[in-house]
């Protein structure tokens, strides 16, 4: 149960509820009230108290450069052709690099309440794909149609393997 909040809710109404709580179950929302009413209903055996904070849906970040968190701040006075003229191209980067900065990325996009993401230009690093979903953020990872496509069914065998498909979902993306 997450009690105390003001709760933003995406009902019809879009109700903001003062003094709010949810309650969870099963990893489903059960009910949503006032915290009073709520506890009264349900006994919980995680309890989060949000007093003096927001509770609200999870924010979709439909823009992501995972690669490029690690360039933050490196020639970043630059016009842009420029700048991306700087940029090493996109399989340059080792495969430590795209797991840091994957790593990096979903951290910085949980603190600000992201808990989804579509990512172009996905080049198919397992390892970075296994970064993404130890973080628990769910993700389309697109791959971009331009001269060929990447190795798209090797990708889609790795996910299902893994058992990964409850998060992370491939698509096309055109150019």
């Amino acid at each position: 149960m997450i009690k105390n909040g003001s709760i933003v809710t995406m009902d019809e109404f879009h109700r903001i509820i003062e003094n709010g709580a949810i309650y969870i179950e099963d990893q489903w929302i059960r009910d949503i009230g006032k915290t009073r009413n709520v506890e009264k209903a349900h006994r919980a055996d995680t309890v989060i108290d949000a007093a003096d904070s927001v509770v609200m849906p999870g924010l979709i970040n439909l823009h992501v450069h995972f690669a490029s968190s690690l360039m933050r701040g490196v020639e970043d006075d630059l016009p842009l052709e420029q700048w991306l003229s700087k940029q090493p191209p996109p399989g340059y980067m080792s495969e430590e690099w795209t797991t840091t900065a994957s790593r990096l990325m979903c951290l910085e996009m949980i603190k600000a309440g992201v808990t989804c993401y579509l990512n172009g230009a996905m080049e198919g690093k397992r390892a970075e794909i296994d970064e993404r979903y130890r973080s628990g953020l769910r993700g389309f990872l697109a791959f971009l149609i331009q001269n060929k496509i990447e190795d798209y069914g090797g990708i889609l065998q790795f996910i299902q393997n893994k058992r990964y498909s409850d998060r992370l979902q491939l698509m096309l993306g055109p150019w």
